[in-house]
C-alpha cells in the first residue's frame, strides 16, 4: 500500500494533466495488446501463449475454476487477457476506454471495446455505459442510455456477496479500531462464515470500502473515504471532468468487487487516477 501511495504521489508531482495524451498513448499500447490477446482467447477458446512471463494465465475449457458463460446455447470460456479474472479485464477497460474516446484514439478504443465484450463482465459493461453517458453529456450530447437493471444484475451472485458483506461486518465489529489485519480477510473468513454454495468460495468481500473497514478499522476507512472525497473535490475544482467520471466509475466498481484494492492491476489504475486528480503541476 505504501508503494502504491508513493506511486500516486509521484504521479501528482511529475505528470501534468495537459500532458495526459502521452499517458493515454502508452496505456493504449497495453490496452491494444491485451484486447487482441483477449479476442484471440475467446475465438480459439484457449490461451495463445500460456507463458506467465507474458502475464497470460493458462486457459483451457477443461480446466476447473475458469469462468464460463452460455453463449448461443453453448458454454464458452470468457476472455482473461493478461488478468486473473475476466471481470478485472473488463473493469479496467471500462475506464480507460473513456480516456481513449476523449483523446480520439479510435483504434485502441475499438479493440478495447472488443475486449470488454469478450470478457462478458456485466458490471464492466455498466461502468463503461455510465462513463459513456457522462462523457456524452459533457460533450453536449444527450448522455442518456436506457438500461434494464435486470440485464445487468440478474446473474450476479448476490447471495455470496451478501454473505461476504455480513462476514465483513462481523469482522469489523470484533476489531472496529484496528481491523483484523491487512490481507487477513480470507484467512479469518472461516471464523465468520463461508458463503454457501456447491463450490468453496473463500474470497475477499466484493466491496473495497467494507474490505478496508474489516482489515484496517474505522480510522483507515475514514482516511480512505476522505481520499476519494478530496480527489473528487480537486477534479471538480480544476474542471478535470474526465477524472471526475473516472473516480465515479472507480467508486461504482469498488462497491461490487475487490480488485481495485487487492490486485496490482486494480491498484495501478486506482493510484494513477488519484495521482492525476491531485496533480500539483499547472494544467
Amino acid at each position: 500500500i505504501s508503494l502504491w501511495l508513493f506511486f500516486a504521489f509521484w504521479v501528482a508531482e511529475n505528470i501534468r494533466w495537459k500532458e495526459r495524451r502521452r499517458v493515454f498513448l502508452f496505456l493504449s499500447l497495453g490496452v491494444s495488446w491485451v484486447s487482441l490477446l483477449a479476442l484471440g482467447q475467446f475465438f480459439l477458446q484457449h490461451s495463445l501463449f500460456g507463458y506467465w512471463f507474458l502475464g497470460e494465465p493458462f486457459l483451457t475449457p477443461s480446466l476447473f475454476g475458469l469462468t464460463k458463460i452460455s453463449f448461443f446455447g453453448k458454454e464458452v470460456l470468457r476472455a482473461y487477457g493478461t488478468f486473473p479474472h475476466p471481470n478485472v479485464l473488463g473493469g479496467v477497460l471500462s475506464i480507460l476506454l473513456i480516456w481513449f474516446l476523449s483523446a480520439r484514439f479510435w483504434g485502441p478504443f475499438l479493440l478495447g471495446l472488443g475486449g470488454i465484450l469478450v470478457s462478458f463482465s456485466r458490471l464492466a459493461a455498466l461502468s463503461f455505459l455510465g462513463g459513456l453517458a457522462g462523457w456524452a453529456a459533457l460533450s453536449g450530447g444527450l448522455g442518456l442510455i436506457a438500461l434494464d437493471p435486470g440485464l445487468v444484475f440478474s446473474s450476479f451472485s448476490f447471495s455470496r456477496r451478501l454473505d461476504l458483506l455480513q462476514s465483513s461486518w462481523q469482522m469489523f465489529q470484533t476489531a472496529s479500531f484496528t481491523g483484523v489485519g491487512l490481507g487477513q480477510f480470507t484467512a479469518r473468513l472461516p471464523e465468520f462464515g463461508i458463503p454457501s454454495g456447491l463450490i468453496l468460495f473463500i474470497q475477499p468481500v466484493h466491496n473495497i470500502f467494507a474490505l478496508v473497514a474489516a482489515e484496517s478499522g474505522i480510522f483507515a476507512l475514514g482516511a480512505f473515504l476522505l481520499l476519494f472525497a478530496f480527489a473528487l473535490r480537486e477534479t471538480l475544482r480544476r474542471r478535470r471532468w474526465l477524472l471526475t467520471l473516472s473516480l465515479l466509475q472507480l467508486i461504482f466498481l469498488g462497491f461490487f468487487d475487490h480488485y481495485l484494492y487487492t490486485l496490482p492491476q486494480g491498484l495501478f489504475l486506482l493510484s494513477l487516477i488519484l495521482g492525476l486528480s491531485f496533480s500539483y503541476s499547472e494544467d
